[in-house]
């Protein structure tokens, strides 16, 4: 009787332990993030890029561009944006609208008056022109997302100032 008990007491341990390990891989897969030998891998489309002016922004981010369009031919710019936890634009509009398609991570957009929106990979966000918003990261998160600035030629984005870090934890709290 004492060997039957023994072994279902093992077999539990081992299927508690299972379950845990299970969580932590379903976990890291859900962050896109790979672990291979023991160092995070981030799975990237595009570099980087450049870490932007805290003129801005909050904390650090990343634009890459992808299509600055100098000739006019689309008027259309797109650029890889990478939010590092917690970063954020400052509040801005864009006299020909935005478009934003989450890739990765987790995010937030806000328009000003409204409540925020969760943002999660294969999201699209229709701005349109001259909307005042912010979009960032989660607080615990990475949030990268391709972002489109369409009709260029009525000129570059307008920006308001700082979300303010009581803004900030406001719009993400419980979400």
């Amino acid at each position: 009787m004492s060997f039957l008990l023994k072994f279902f007491k093992r077999q539990m341990n081992f299927s508690k332990r299972l379950k845990s390990k299970v969580g932590y891989i379903q976990k890291i897969l859900e962050d896109d993030i790979y672990l291979i030998g023991g160092q995070n891998m981030i799975d990237e489309i595009f570099e980087r890029g450049q870490r932007v002016s805290s003129e801005f922004f909050i904390d650090t981010v990343w634009v890459k561009m992808l299509v600055t369009d100098e000739n006019g031919v689309f008027d259309t710019q797109v650029y890889n944006v990478v939010f590092e936890p917690a970063a954020r634009t400052h509040w801005h509009a864009h006299p020909g609208g935005q478009i934003l398609i989450v890739t990765r991570g987790k995010g937030f957009y806000q328009e000003k008056g409204k409540t925020a929106r969760v943002l999660k990979p294969g999201d699209v966000v229709e701005i349109p022109p001259n909307v005042v918003h912010w979009h960032g990261a989660a607080p615990d998160r990475e949030f990268v997302h391709i972002g489109m600035s369409t009709r260029v030629h009525l000129g570059p984005a307008k920006w308001f100032g700082p979300v303010t870090d009581e803004e900030y934890k406001s719009a993400v709290e419980e979400k």
